[in-house]
């Protein structure tokens, strides 16, 4: 017992003292520090900026047949535009002003049923034609129904009405813990793969610089490897727990900036009974994969010969990994 703690003792100021593991645990933290306060760090800047001046929206334009009787529903469904009706605009003219960047965009409908979108750039991530179909679509269910006899009343009564619904789980809900599965087998899955070749190369360069057996007479194969694995798990879990922590506390500061963006209010919403189980298999996994490595680094002829040995146990975690992700 008394070799596995001078063993371990060892191990753990070689790393409290080894500055690129200080250095890189520093980093993230202070990463974690300036994304967490980057909201209130921005208010600062830009705050007095933003409330002095006003804020224009893009223009968006409806043209064309019908443009009026649809430019309501426009308005409503596309809040974040300045929705223009002009139902004798002049394509020409319109077509110089969106490409000039005066107008970011423009609908030309040819009826209730078919329209011409116009658009200087077209972004991937542009779903302003899902939009405006679902809304047109409406809008024409609604006109037929009027011209087919039913009062404007009864026609938006029937458009209006609401499906609700309740989901009764009677087991487990596995999209409440998915989100946080993910992101604990993702962070398992990283810290095996840095840290297990860690362990592999300390056990492996005892072989070459034989610290232990000029610090201790005669030390045992066993605490020699226990000291080792369990002081590089040490130090790990210490360097996680800094950065999480970080964030942590860094969040409850900050958390009212972070309001508005519902992933990382998430991320820091977990339950504290899944937090717990998280940890527990989230430790045993790091420990079994740990030794692992550490077996693997006991059984190599030289330093140089680590990331060969290793590869059957890193190719086990990315099966694991996979096996995870697919279930």
């Amino acid at each position: 017992m008394s070799q596995f703690i001078k063993v371990l003792k060892y191990e753990l100021k070689s790393y409290s003292t080894n500055k690129l593991f200080v250095g890189i645990t520093l980093f993230f933290a202070a990463v974690i520090v300036v994304v967490l306060f980057f909201p209130q760090i921005k208010e600062m800047f830009t705050g007095s900026e933003e409330d002095s001046a006003s804020t224009e929206l893009p223009v968006m334009v409806v043209a064309g047949e019908q443009a009026d009787v649809a430019g309501d529903a426009f308005r409503a469904s596309f809040a974040n535009y300045d929705v223009q009706v002009m139902p004798g605009a002049d394509m020409d003219e319109l077509s110089d002003r969106i490409t000039s960047g005066e107008i970011e965009c423009a609908f030309v409908l040819d009826g209730l049923n078919s329209y011409v979108y116009y658009v200087n750039n077209l972004s991937m991530y542009d779903v302003n034609t899902s939009i405006a179909d679902e809304l047109l679509g409406g809008v024409y269910r609604y006109s037929e129904m009027v011209e087919s006899g039913l009062s404007p009343e009864q026609a938006g009564g029937i458009m209006n009405a609401q499906v609700t619904h309740e989901t009764v789980s009677l087991g487990k809900d596995q999209m409440q813990n998915f989100f946080y599965t993910y992101i604990m087998v993702f962070a398992l899955y990283m810290v095996i793969l840095i840290y297990g070749q860690m362990v592999a190369t300390n056990v492996a360069s005892e072989k070459g610089s034989r610290a232990m057996e000029l610090l201790i007479t005669s030390v045992k194969p066993t605490s020699m490897m226990f000291g080792k694995i369990i002081a590089n798990c040490i130090a790990g879990f210490v360097q996680i727990a800094v950065v999480f922590g970080t964030a942590f506390i860094c969040y409850g500061i900050n958390g009212k900036y972070w309001d508005g963006n519902e992933i990382v209010a998430s991320i820091f919403a977990m339950p504290g009974d899944l937090l717990a189980y998280m940890l527990l298999f989230f430790v045993l996994g790091f420990l079994m994969f740990a030794f692992m490595y550490g077996a693997i680094g006991s059984m190599a002829s030289k330093l140089e010969d680590i990331n060969t040995s290793v590869m059957p146990v890193t190719m086990l975690c990315v099966v694991g990994f996979m096996v995870v992700m697919i279930s």
